[in-house]
């Protein structure tokens, strides 16, 4: 028997030998001595990339799919001649543009950090990356919804305003 393992009925949880465990082992290994000992399968989960790649993929299609609505609606407004004339609404319309661009500049530094890394991570310093590129993501989407909701309210009453006043002519000279 390795010197590290715990033999079941062994382990008696008094203080002392709770102390003595952490001094001369690790706990994860006093565990799994245990379950090794009873003949209980250990089951080692196995992370991969795919969840990262599949939340950068949703991402950078809400950012395509919203920059699509919004270029729609705004070309709706400028069609019928009511665009110009809200200078508030361009200046939203030029800040949710550079929003947008600033989303998509920090997903592509993102993109980066995944490089090709697929399938199964293979060992800690790619688990580590793993989560601090989960955690950015995460941080992007909080910030978006945050940055970017406010913007799409503000223009779509803007829209149904300006759509609900009547069409004026233009006159070209």
């Amino acid at each position: 028997m390795d010197k590290d393992e715990v033999v079941v009925g062994e382990f008696i949880p008094k203080e002392d030998n709770v102390k003595q465990v952490f001094k001369k082992t690790k706990l994860n290994n006093t565990i799994t001595g245990m379950f090794k000992n009873a003949n209980i399968p250990v089951h080692e989960e196995k992370f991969d990339w795919s969840d990262v790649t599949n939340i950068y993929t949703e991402i950078a299609t809400g950012i395509v799919n919203i920059s699509l609505e919004f270029n729609n609606a705004i070309a709706t407004l400028v069609a019928s001649n009511k665009f110009e004339k809200d200078v508030e609404l361009i200046a939203v319309v030029n800040t949710f543009k550079n929003d947008l661009l600033e989303f998509a500049n920090v997903l592509e530094v993102i993109k980066d950090k995944i490089g090709d890394y697929s399938g199964e991570i293979n060992n800690e310093d790619e688990l580590a990356l793993n989560i601090e590129i989960f955690n950015d993501l995460a941080a992007l989407y909080d910030k978006f919804r945050s940055v970017i909701q406010p913007h799409m309210l503000e223009v779509t009453e803007r829209i149904i305003m300006l759509n609900s006043q009547p069409k004026e002519e233009v006159n070209v000279h």
